[in-house]
């Protein structure tokens, strides 16, 4: 069973769950503004502030599939540290990734548990409009994990990230993407990405979002698509809270994901 193959990609038994990637931080009028990561399927298209540092911490993400002779529960604690090196280039890394993994096959019941891959990319600014921001990310996954939370080889991603305000306290942002995820002994995926979110404020401090994303199978990977949903509230102007729900919608991804984190910027 594949699930979808975006950079937090969720692959069983290969590899679980890195999923938790998000959207800019609705609250765009505040003066100095957060801009996440998290929740949902899309980087935002904004970088770190220059010497800034920032922690992204899902605790945790549940997922929830069932279909094809397989029931498969999971939960997942990560984290993403961004840092900006400067006003048009930011450095992050995504450590190992715990996961608590259940199969059911047929009431054959498997559990593990364990880490995954570390991920180390950047983010590059070519257009810091703030009604209009557009970037480039490009990251490498170092097959660090283990068993069955690894594939065992080098992947990488690589992402057109953009913005727009639409007016009417309405947030547009889109992805384009590839991600190639090789396998130890073979089967080696490419997966694309087109995904789409529109977000509003509820209030000073909070916001609200829609989402939608399509994985196509480019080689040797089934086209996954899900919509999602979320909630931000920013506590301080450096400190987010955040709750998620996405939903597949074909077989080949998981039926529920969802979780709570939280988001702060030094």
């Amino acid at each position: 069973m594949n699930f979808c193959p975006c950079s937090r990609a969720t692959h069983v038994p290969a590899s679980v769950l890195a999923f938790a990637i998000g959207c800019t931080a609705p609250a765009q009028e505040r003066e100095t503004p957060l801009a996440t990561d998290r929740p949902g399927v899309l980087f935002s298209p904004f970088l770190v502030p220059e010497h800034g540092f920032q922690v992204e911490v899902g605790a945790p993400s549940f997922l929830w599939s069932k279909g094809k002779g397989l029931d498969v529960e999971s939960f997942t604690a990560g984290a993403s540290l961004r840092y900006g090196l400067s006003e048009s280039m930011e450095l992050r890394a995504s450590p190992p990734t715990w996961t608590n993994l259940r199969v059911d096959a047929g009431g054959e019941v498997e559990r593990s548990d364990g880490f995954g891959d570390l991920e180390i990319g950047a983010k590059w600014a070519v257009d810091s409009d703030p009604a209009n921001p557009r970037s480039l990310l490009g990251s490498l996954r170092l097959p660090t994990g283990e068993d069955p939370f690894s594939t065992g080889e080098i992947g990488l991603s690589a992402y057109y990230l953009a913005g727009r305000d639409v007016g009417g306290s309405t947030w547009l942002q889109g992805a384009l993407g590839v991600t190639h995820t090789p396998f130890d002994g073979g089967n080696d995926q490419t997966s694309g990405t087109i995904a789409a979110s529109f977000s509003r404020p509820l209030g000073n401090d909070a916001g609200a979002y829609l989402e939608f994303a399509a994985f196509p199978g480019l080689s040797h990977a089934p086209g996954q698509t899900l919509v999602g949903c979320g909630f931000t509230y920013a506590a301080l102007d450096t400190l987010q809270f955040d709750a998620w729900l996405q939903v597949g919608l074909d077989p080949d991804i998981p039926d529920w994901m969802g979780g709570v984190g939280i988001s702060w910027r030094f």
